[in-house]
């Protein structure tokens, strides 16, 4: 039976078991299983020390619980460290951080609202007295005027009616063609393959009868290939010295910024540019 660590010493020297081989199997220096062997543990951490006294029984093939008998390990040493760690962290952590930004108030965020709202009322009325913006809708007659210029003069009453203001015309959509000149035009064949070869980055604008228009655009120095199969027209825009090549047809000129490649419905292709 064991009684002192003189014993547990002794029992590891008789298996054959060295310091050096201990030391490896719990991963240990061989300094901290010298102190081991000492038993005395009045200055250690009862925690670790019952930790690595496990791992030493076991590789001896001895009782743990034999071997914490007689081993001094103050546990209640070792839960007041814990405690007061614990209590320590959550200190710590309830800490406000100093580097958080508080959020502004409501109060604050609607006094700036207000005063946003009284800064732009007061910029338009700067604008309207600086522009002269005055209201038209009753414009005076020529005999109006002269009634309030000679008060004593008797005038016709009914023949004063105010002007009212015409309404104003909308403006009629122009066509994109109308100011553009026909290149070329040909008779095609469904599908009609389109193949762009830009120099610089080519936007594009794909309008078909019935469908909401597709807009996308080709990158520099990269080929592309688009397709018509059935009536209708491409918008290109920044196309300077990009080639395009269409029914065996090509063309490429510096000068040109747009180009509208469009095929009606009696299937004739007509090449606009601009």
């Amino acid at each position: 039976m064991l009684e002192t660590w003189s014993d547990i010493k002794s029992l590891r020297e008789e298996k054959g078991i060295s310091l050096q081989t201990i030391s490896e199997k719990m991963r240990l220096p061989v300094e901290r299983i010298t102190y081991l062997e000492t038993g005395d543990f009045k200055d250690a951490d009862p925690i670790i020390t019952k930790f690595q006294l496990k791992i030493y029984a076991k590789h001896l093939g001895l009782d743990y619980d034999e071997i914490i008998r007689f081993c001094d390990l103050n546990v209640s040493k070792s839960e007041t460290k814990t405690k007061s760690r614990v209590e320590s962290f959550r200190i710590k952590k309830t800490r406000p951080y100093r580097g958080r930004k508080k959020e502004p108030s409501k109060a604050l965020i609607y006094t700036l609202i207000v005063l946003g709202a009284l800064i732009v009322i007061f910029v338009l009325n700067r604008l309207a007295s600086n522009w002269n913006i005055t209201s038209d809708v009753f414009e005076m007659t020529e005999q109006q005027q002269s009634s309030l210029d000679n008060p004593d003069e008797i005038k016709d009453t009914t023949s004063f009616k105010p002007i009212l203001p015409q309404a104003v015309k909308e403006s009629v959509a122009r066509d994109i063609t109308e100011d553009m000149q026909v290149y070329h035009r040909m008779e095609i064949t469904f599908p009609v393959n389109l193949n762009i070869f830009p120099k610089e980055t080519v936007s594009y604008r794909h309008e078909v009868n019935g469908d909401n228009p597709q807009e996308d655009f080709i990158m520099k120095n990269t080929p592309k290939s688009l397709f018509f199969t059935r009536p209708g027209r491409m918008i290109f825009y920044n196309t300077e010295d990009t080639r395009f090549v269409v029914s065996g047809f090509a063309f490429r000129e510096n000068n040109i910024s747009r180009v509208v490649v469009e095929i009606n419905t009696e299937r004739e292709l007509i090449i606009y540019t601009k």
